[in-house]
């Protein structure tokens, strides 16, 4: 009878846990060391940095904010050019997350470790994009990808969070 009672309760507790981990992947993150800390360079006045941070963590990526007046300096130190510039840049295994990039950019990103890339950036601050949902009609824009040498292709497409291509 003890037996059966013990097995019940792991079964439970651990079929609770995998909903637990499902209804809410960042407190999964937090608990597993595995999962890199994603630090994001913002100035202190920036909201819609604070909004984006909080869609990344609500998408399973566990969370740094660096708030500085000095959030240039991340994009000098990473070569980002201007073209590609946007309010916030997020750095993780040594690549740089520019802008206002859908999380799973970033986990295709993480997941294929390409060589030679600075990493990913969305230009600007595209109406619509995570953390910018402003009521506003959203834009069309592309995530491109920032190669060491300077050059950069489009990787994917996207209409506010919906990716087109």
């Amino acid at each position: 009878m003890n037996k059966t009672i013990i097995i019940a309760t792991f079964l439970i507790f651990s079929v609770s846990g995998f909903v637990i981990a499902d209804e809410n992947l960042n407190n999964y993150a937090k608990s597993n060391p595995a999962i890199q800390v994603l630090k994001i360079y913002e100035s202190p006045t920036c909201g819609c940095c604070g909004h984006w941070a909080k869609y990344m963590s609500e998408n399973g990526f566990k969370i740094e904010e660096i708030k500085t007046n000095d959030f240039m300096k991340i994009k000098t130190q990473y070569n980002i050019k201007e073209p590609y510039r946007s309010c916030h840049t997020a750095v993780i295994n040594g690549y740089a997350i520019e802008g206002h990039v859908p999380y799973n950019e970033v986990k295709k990103l993480l997941s294929e470790k390409p060589k030679d890339v600075i990493g990913i950036a969305v230009a600007g601050m595209p109406q619509g994009s995570p953390g910018m949902e402003q009521g506003f009609p959203d834009d069309t824009y592309d995530v491109m990808m920032l190669m060491n040498d300077g050059t950069s292709k489009v990787v994917a497409t996207y209409k506010g969070k919906t990716k087109i291509k």
